[in-house]
């Protein structure tokens, strides 16, 4: 099995552009703050891991070629995400390491608050 293209990079407001943006925050973090744009799919439950994270994101339609960054709170939760994207045929994948904290430290970055 060929698996795509997984890159890990430091998360800056640039890195933003030209992306899917998949957040896989809870639903409850990302109601809290997130980024402008960005498809709440979490990868994690209050119960664990959840199990219908790719069904949650193939009922979107979206193209496996298209190129898709992956965030969360510092960085942990979007690698194990990007890499069962990779698994899954996803073709080009990118890790925000730092997640939604480096961008507030970092960047004074302006997010959407609910």
């Amino acid at each position: 099995m060929l698996f795509g293209k997984i890159s890990n990079i430091l998360v800056t407001p640039e890195a933003l552009n030209d992306v899917l943006l998949i957040d896989v925050r809870t639903k409850e973090e990302f109601k809290s703050f997130h980024i402008a744009g960005a498809l709440n799919i979490p990868i994690t439950t209050e119960n664990g891991y959840n199990a219908n994270f790719l069904n949650e994101l193939e009922d979107l339609n979206i193209d496996k070629n298209k190129k898709m960054a992956v965030i969360c709170r510092s960085g942990a939760r979007s690698s194990a995400a990007a890499k069962l994207l990779d698994k899954n045929g996803y073709k080009d994948v990118v890790n925000l390491k730092g997640g939604v904290e480096r961008l507030a430290k970092e960047y004074n970055y302006k997010f959407i608050k609910e």
